[in-house]
């Protein structure tokens, strides 16, 4: 809760969607019937040599998708498994064939791991040295399936189609912002995963973005720090919004850290990834107290810990 006189009602931000943008998704059949023949024959090709076995990726893709499901219903309290959510074809590529697809799709960046395309729900993923890192980038692009939905929930709690969820724009706008919020939401359920024995994408692997997502967890402690809550408390509150498609929870943003901040941050698009330098000029104007020591540690492969206790170790 925001304690003090702070005036959330000043601070709406609404989305519209145009009808062009709509998804129909009635009909649609199984992801993982339609998945089945895809990867048999298109990992044999392209994939790490743990990851040839079609089946095998298709059961553990199919896993996180059924962990993601009882996650979300279980952080929640959303039962997302009438939505399609999952993909209907999963692609692991080498770097040129990679970055050609990424091309394909309107972007040039090599900074990806992995891409969704949506509404038709096609992961396609770099290949990596690791195997754990592969998941944990496949994993990222399931809660962007889950996110990158249209529907809206009825008085009977009955979802229908109607309204965009996830931070995402078709102009561009919210890019980084929807990034780092499904990153951060991918750590925590990949963590929980860990903890429960039953995976681990998570340890030794590259978070997504690497140290601008650690700038952003600085950012929005700074966010939550001012309006008297955990850090916790803020996150979920950002990731309840990302799942139900309520931009009003971003409200918090100007309301603590002034008018026009929201903007700033939404503005910031994919090519500030690269280069970081914006990012950094930004925060620092907003006052955040970027985490230098945590950054040069991560970059290390030293052991970090981030949102609230959990362990994060790259690769070397």
């Amino acid at each position: 809760m925001v304690e003090g006189n702070i005036d959330l009602e000043k601070y709406r931000f609404f989305k519209s969607l145009p009808e062009d943008q709509k998804v129909e998704t009635e009909g649609e059949l199984s992801v993982m019937e339609e998945m089945r023949d895809y990867l048999k024959t298109q990992l044999k090709s392209n994939s790490l040599d743990s990851l040839k076995d079609g089946e095998a990726v298709e059961n553990k893709i199919k896993q996180l998708v059924d962990e993601q499901i009882l996650w979300v219903k279980n952080r929640f309290g959303f039962d997302v498994s009438k939505r399609a959510v999952g993909p209907t074809a999963v692609g692991i590529h080498d770097r040129d064939s990679f970055l050609n697809k990424l091309r394909v799709h309107g972007q040039s960046s090599d900074i990806f791991k992995g891409f969704h395309v949506g509404p038709v729900r096609s992961i396609e993923l770099l290949k990596q040295d690791r195997v754990e890192s592969v998941f944990h980038s496949a994993s990222h692009e399931l809660i962007h399936t889950i996110g990158d939905m249209v529907i809206k929930v009825d008085d009977n709690d009955q979802e229908i189609i109607q309204q965009s969820t996830g931070y995402n724009s078709k102009n561009g706008s919210f890019t980084m912002l929807n990034e780092m919020v499904v990153e951060m939401l991918n750590i925590e359920f990949l963590d929980d995963l860990r903890t429960g024995g039953k995976a681990d994408y998570l340890s030794g692997t590259d978070i997504g973005y690497g140290t601008v997502l650690l700038m952003f967890e600085a950012f929005f402690k700074k966010v939550a720090d001012l309006a008297k809550m955990n850090l916790s408390e803020l996150m979920n509150d950002l990731y309840t919004g990302y799942l139900t498609g309520d931009f009003s929870k971003l409200r918090i943003i100007d309301a603590t850290l002034g008018k026009g901040t929201l903007k700033k941050i939404v503005d910031l698009k994919y090519e500030d990834f690269r280069s970081k330098e914006k990012t950094i000029a930004l925060f620092k104007d907003l006052g955040v107290d970027l985490p230098i020591n945590k950054m040069q540690s991560y970059n290390k492969s030293e052991e970090i810990e981030m949102l609230d206790g959990i362990k994060i170790k790259k690769t070397n």
